[in-house]
Parts: C-alpha cells; sequence; structure tokens
C-alpha cells in the first residue's frame, strides 16, 4: 500500500499521545490476532492497556481515514457509534464532534457507563436496525458513521446461522442508511474476516459499493517495532454525493 496514495497532502510525520509517528510505517500486509499481541510497545503501556484505550482506536480510526487526529476527523461533524458498548470510544469523538449519538441494546442496561457520559437524547437503546423502523428521522442523517469492535451476532457463535447472518446484514445496511449522501462510514472488526456475514470483510465491502465511491480495507498500528504491531483493521467508505 503506497504511502502517498494514503496520505496525498499530510507530512510524513505527526505528534500524537503515543509520541512522533512515522506516517510510512502506518500500514502493513498481515494481519495479527489478538493472541500474539506484544507485551508492550516503545512506550512502556502494557498490551492490556494499549486494548482498552479508547483514544488509540479513535485515533488509528482517523489515520484510516487519512486524517491525523481525532480532531480533523470529528470536527463539526454529527456522528452514530453502532454498538458503542460502554461509550468510551463515542466520548472520544464526542469531544471534537457537533453531536455523537449511540445505538446499542446494552445501553437499555442502567447500570451500562454511557449512562454517566452521555445525554439520554443521545443514547438508542435497541439495535440500529430496529430503531430505524421508529426513528425515520436517524435516515441520512449523519456525516460520519462508526461502528468498533464490529460482530453484530455473539462472540461464542463461531459460524452464523440464516438468522443471525441476516441481522448482521441488516446491521450493516442499516449503517449505509443513517448516512448522509456525502458522508462517511468506519468499521473496525474484531477480527479481519469475522462480521457475522458469510463472506467475511469481503462481503462487506461488496455491500457499501453501490452507495460509495471510495472503499477501501487499512490495516493501521501505533507501535515499534515495526514487526511485532499491535493493530486493527478498518473498512472506509466515502457516500456518493447523489443516489
Amino acid at each position: 500500500m503506497d504511502h502517498e496514495t494514503i496520505f496525498p497532502t499530510r507530512a510524513h510525520t505527526v505528534d500524537t499521545a503515543y509520541g512522533k509517528i512515522d506516517c510510512n510505517k502506518l500500514t502493513l500486509d498481515k494481519f495479527v490476532d489478538a493472541h500474539v499481541y506484544p507485551s508492550v510497545d516503545d512506550s512502556g503501556q502494557p498490551a492490556i492497556f494499549r486494548e482498552r484505550d479508547p483514544y488509540r482506536f479513535v485515533l488509528m480510526a482517523a489515520v484510516a481515514f487519512g486524517e491525523m487526529s481525532i480532531k480533523s476527523l470529528c470536527h463539526s461533524k454529527r456522528i452514530l457509534d453502532v454498538g458503542c458498548g460502554g461509550g468510551q470510544l463515542s466520548a472520544c469523538m464526542a469531544q471534537e464532534a457537533k453531536g455523537v449519538w449511540l445505538a446499542d441494546p446494552d445501553c437499555a442496561n442502567k447500570q451500562n457507563p454511557v449512562h454517566q457520559l452521555f445525554n439520554p437524547q443521545f443514547i438508542i437503546d435497541d439495535k440500529i436496525q430496529d430503531a430505524l423502523t421508529y426513528l425515520p428521522e436517524l435516515q441520512g442523517a449523519f456525516d460520519l458513521v462508526t461502528s468498533f469492535a464490529t460482530r453484530p451476532i455473539p462472540l461464542y457463535v463461531s459460524t452464523p446461522n440464516e438468522a443471525q447472518y441476516q441481522d448482521s446484514l441488516a446491521y450493516f445496511k442499516s449503517m449505509i442508511s443513517a448516512c448522509k449522501l456525502g458522508g462517511s462510514i468506519i468499521i473496525m472488526p474484531i477480527y479481519e474476516y469475522d462480521l457475522g456475514l458469510k463472506g467475511g470483510i469481503q462481503e462487506l465491502t461488496t455491500l457499501l459499493k453501490p452507495s460509495f465511491f471510495h472503499v477501501d480495507i487499512y490495516k493501521i498500528t501505533l507501535d515499534k517495532p515495526i514487526n511485532q504491531p499491535f493493530f486493527s483493521v478498518f473498512v472506509v467508505a466515502e457516500r456518493k454525493h447523489t443516489t
């Protein structure tokens, strides 16, 4: 993957909370599963903390999108974070965004920390595919739709049955519906080919392509050494301006 293709007008290095990052070393050609993550990076931060650092994941999403900061990714945007979990990544984006809405059935649990982070008016405690049926105002309403650690079906299910597969399809189709014309989608799977779809990540890109003029897969790391990275895969899509 050519550096100039990803960062055509940006500097080769950038200062982040993890130090000065060389953009030439941000993309990799091999996916590494969680069990082989290194125990520390060169800053000495243990992997267990890096894996749970919301800032880190949102910054990697920004880099996958071709931006050098969370601010430049989120500034003045209406964002929908689907499958938000406890809302920690959503909160990182909310610091810079015009507004962040969250959708996750787990938000129905009042013990979910999302309720300490966000005003209830921004929380949708339902599956996004169901919420769009009774909240039509969500259709085409968002500049950016995100989903981090995406897997619409339970982790213990190794192969989705037909109902689970259809549920996963509805999940991603709803993300497309919520994205405005000219908007963008960023999806970070838990594992590279595991999205609850029979065709994995390639089926996802096929699903996105009719509505988006750019659909790309990036593998991003903020770690050194480059041969033992902690990194994530991102599917990045920019929606067409007309239907």
